[in-house]
């Protein structure tokens, strides 16, 4: 007999990473190096010593030494589409572990598959947004914020496939050779 209350511990690892994956949206994702910018442009032939390039020194003198934007400031679709899932994961766990009160239940299992299934899309999504971020590349530096969505959206993944495996009992009076048949 299995007790139907409560979480198991793959629906915590999956819970815990979807909070990780939407508390990293408001964390730093990219890093631009203006310093390595007006580098590049003081190298540029024909172009220190104008009026242009005095011009530009000037500004960048202005300008602080590098600038970093969260998931918000950078991304268009890919932070709305961890926002929701990482929202839709977290309400389908608690609603899964009875903290909505009786009248409000989910499924264990369908909460992991959910979950699951966000997790494993949104991973996809920001490690394609990791490894190609927006802008040039060679400027671009990728911060922390997006590492620790991907850790989130990984273990929101592992933790619901986890969670939606049935947990294996062996019963050795059971056996019989015509179940091995039916």
């Amino acid at each position: 007999m299995s007790d139907h209350r409560g979480l198991r511990s793959g629906h915590l690892v999956a819970l815990a990473g979807a909070c990780l994956a939407l508390g990293s949206l408001w964390a730093p994702w990219y890093r631009v190096d203006l310093g390595a910018i007006q580098g590049a442009l003081q190298q540029r032939a024909g172009f220190a010593g104008t009026p242009a390039g005095n011009f530009m020194q000037s500004l960048m003198a202005l300008l602080p030494r590098s600038i970093s934007g969260d998931a918000w400031q950078t991304l268009h679709n890919t932070d709305v589409l961890v926002a929701f899932a990482s929202v839709a994961a977290i309400a389908a766990l608690l609603a899964a572990g009875g903290s909505f009160g009786p009248g409000i239940r989910v499924s264990r299992d369908v909460a992991a598959r959910l979950s699951a299934g966000a997790g494993a899309i949104c991973a996809l999504f920001v490690a394609g947004r990791a490894m190609n971020p927006p802008g040039p590349n060679v400027y671009i530096d990728v911060r922390w914020g997006a590492w620790a969505c991907l850790v989130g959206c990984v273990a929101m993944a592992a933790g619901g496939i986890a969670a939606s495996s049935a947990p294996r009992q062996s019963r050795a009076g059971d056996w019989s050779p015509q179940a091995d048949f039916q």
